[in-house]
């Protein structure tokens, strides 16, 4: 049952349906923050967009709360770093888990069902499906979305979102 939810809402996320407005990136990445801080997890945002990106709203709130339940499924906590380049706006979601070991599994996420052996357990639950969604939204966008590992451990979901679209 938990599986054709989660494909009928993967199906549904990766299909734009709404309109493209000008999204303030900013309040939607706080408003996720504060929404995971109220629910008792450490996350913080650094930097701003300073300016609305052109998008689908609903959908990117999707992409991004995806991110974010992986870096504190994962990873305990999330630091959103945002940086403004102009004719883009980069997200970086890191958080401070494991990072995945092997490296030629960082593309492999993203295909639908895949999960790492290690996350599939009741306790971190997920259906396989987060990664595909985030990634098609940021399609949907004109942008990427790739991971990586970070030097120090845990892992960057680097969001990169076109203003010109």
């Amino acid at each position: 049952e938990t599986m054709v939810r989660a494909t009928l809402d993967a199906v549904q996320g990766v299909e734009v349906t709404e309109a493209r407005h000008d999204i303030d990136v900013d309040s939607m990445l706080e408003g996720l923050a504060e929404d995971a801080r109220e629910a008792g997890h450490e996350v913080s945002v650094e930097g701003r967009a300073g300016r609305p990106l052109p998008g689908y709203p609903r959908n990117l709130k999707r992409c991004l709360q995806n991110l974010l339940d992986n870096a504190i499924r994962y990873g305990e906590s999330a630091t959103v770093r945002v940086t403004d380049a102009g004719r883009s706006v980069q997200i970086v979601v890191s958080d401070r888990g494991p990072g995945i070991a092997d490296a030629r599994l960082l593309e492999r996420v993203f295909e639908p069902y895949f999960r790492i052996a290690s996350s599939r357990n009741e306790a971190t639950g997920g259906t396989g499906l987060g990664l595909t969604i985030a990634r098609s939204v940021a399609a949907a966008h004109g942008g990427t979305l790739l991971l990586r590992n970070r030097a120090q451990g845990g892992l960057d979901a680097v969001l990169t979102l076109p203003r010109d679209g």
